[in-house]
């Protein structure tokens, strides 16, 4: 399970279109709030599913379930080897 603040980084863009869905006209307001709750539950799914690694786009993995249960990514000691091979280098 994502963190709130997890969550609320990846629902902050909504709040963006949903301000400029409110310098719109009432008609297009209409149809557009049609989407959100939509795009709220990909976002959502994103949040819960997806990796927050930035080198890639996917499932979660390890680190995002050491994540969950620390609050913290875990960092290598200098030399040591990385295990993970869904990380680069």
């Amino acid at each position: 399970m994502s963190t709130p603040l997890d969550i609320l980084i990846k629902v902050v863009p909504v709040v963006l279109i949903l301000t400029t869905i409110s310098s719109q006209t009432r008609s297009q307001k209409i149809s557009d709030v049609k989407y959100i709750d939509k795009a709220f539950e990909g976002m959502l799914k994103s949040a819960e599913q997806a990796t927050m690694l930035p080198s890639r786009n996917g499932i979660k993995g390890v680190l995002e379930d050491f994540y969950n249960d620390k609050g913290y990514y875990p960092a290598l000691h200098p030399g040591e080897i990385e295990t993970d091979p869904v990380i680069p280098g």
